[in-house]
């Protein structure tokens, strides 16, 4: 019953699809849908044994360091509403930028911002099809690596 689509999608094609839908959605059904699935397929559960490629891993904390930037601007922007609502506001940021963990924190969200933008432009360069096949994404992905480690570097260097 596999056809190849071509053009406009086929009744038995979209019948299957709904048959399938309602499987899912425990709807009755006139038709037995079967499932072929392996049972003695294995099954890995131990992550520490599987080895991503550089590629899986630049793109995963990727979208990690998006999400924790989140909660970094959020307190960016709390440090600049407090400093711009009046001079004690002002002083009290001010005091409180010359604490260590204040500079940790604002290390920790440079860090997530330069690495993030340097694998951000890495996906805007893959998108006009620059670096698309294994090699030149694997080289890509080192290349932003490197300028998000350089860029780190010196975000330390100007906070400390």
């Amino acid at each position: 019953m596999q056809r190849v689509l071509q053009g406009a999608p086929s009744k038995s094609r979209i019948f299957s699809c709904f048959v399938a839908g309602a499987h899912v959605f425990n709807l009755p059904t006139r038709h037995k849908v079967t499932k072929t699935v392996n049972k003695k397929r294995p099954v890995n559960l131990d992550f520490s044994t599987i080895k991503l490629p550089i590629t899986a891993l630049v793109s995963i904390t990727h979208r990690i360091t998006g999400i924790l930037l989140f909660g970094g601007v959020a307190a960016l922007m709390w440090m600049l509403q407090a400093s711009l609502e009046s001079a004690e506001g002002f002083a009290a940021v001010k005091s409180l930028g010359n604490h260590p963990i204040c500079h940790f924190i604002l290390f920790a969200i440079l860090a997530l911002l330069a690495y993030h933008t340097a694998m951000g432009v890495r996906h805007l360069i893959m998108d006009f099809g620059i670096g698309e096949s294994l090699e030149g994404g694997q080289r890509g992905a080192k290349i932003a690596l490197f300028v998000s480690i350089v860029l780190i570097a010196l975000a330390g260097v100007w906070i400390w």
